[in-house]
């Protein structure tokens, strides 16, 4: 914290840290929103029944909440965050592992100086992102597809193309080579020893209906960053809204 306000300098337009903070960007504003539990072992739901007025949690909102008003850039929609962190006017930002290759054509003065930190709570944990590949049961090419994912899931298949978006999170990790891994100069210290989960694993039984629950979290969020609320009072809201939700997939 003390580190990125240090950085930040608001009148020549320089800044400490940028993350997704804009409701109208919901998806990624939710992902990384979840990424403030880990530092606290939170969980957003435990079941159907939501955890948002939990301890982990409001502490994970109010440490997003004390960064943003210390280090980010206010208002900055996706573009333009990648723009100000490509350019050298912010600092620090979250960014998924397969995101920071296609820095490299955008930014290909920056890249070289990229570096990852390591993770800084005691647990190691944070959040990748599944990205699955399904088939439409009703498709006419449903039998072409499976071919398909059965093609790309084969391991050589895997490997290049995980290793054609730089990214270092592998689903089959026998798939990894090592060569390839010590050649990313950026990986380390902050993919050493990862303890990774998924987002679906600290949503509960909304699970099924996870963009829906995360609208509810931001949007109410939304509020503390941009209303003047508590933490305490969004997330009382935002409570009361997804038990509502609870009962509607009941």
């Amino acid at each position: 914290m003390e580190v990125s306000a240090a950085l930040t300098d608001r009148d020549n337009q320089k800044y400490g840290l940028w993350a997704t903070h804009l409701v109208n960007e919901a998806a990624d504003f939710w992902f990384q929103l979840e990424e403030w539990a880990m530092p606290y072992d939170g969980v957003w739901a435990q079941g159907k029944t939501p955890m948002l007025t939990s301890e982990p949690i409001l502490q994970g909102l109010s440490l997003f909440k004390q960064m943003y008003d210390v280090a980010f850039p206010q208002g900055a929609d996706g573009a333009t965050g990648q723009r100000l962190f490509g350019t050298g006017a912010t600092a620090q930002g979250l960014f998924v592992s397969a995101a920071v290759g296609g820095l490299k054509p955008l930014f290909p003065e920056l890249y070289p100086l990229l570096r990852s930190a390591p993770i800084p709570w005691a647990s190691n944990k944070s959040i990748a992102r599944i990205h699955p590949m399904m088939i439409n049961k009703d498709s006419e090419v449903r039998d072409a597809a499976l071919e398909f994912v059965n093609y790309m899931y084969q391991p050589d298949n895997y490997r290049r193309m995980v290793e054609g978006c730089e990214d270092v999170i592998f689903a089959q990790p026998s798939a990894a080579r090592q060569e390839y891994l010590d050649n990313l100069h950026w990986l380390e210290p902050g993919y050493s020893g990862v303890d990774y989960v998924t987002p679906f694993d600290i949503v509960g039984d909304f699970v099924y209906n996870f963009q829906e629950f995360g609208q509810i979290v931001i949007t109410n969020f939304a509020d503390v960053l941009n209303a003047g609320k508590s933490v305490e009072e969004a997330m009382a809201k935002a409570q009361t809204e997804a038990e509502a939700l609870a009962e509607r997939i009941e």
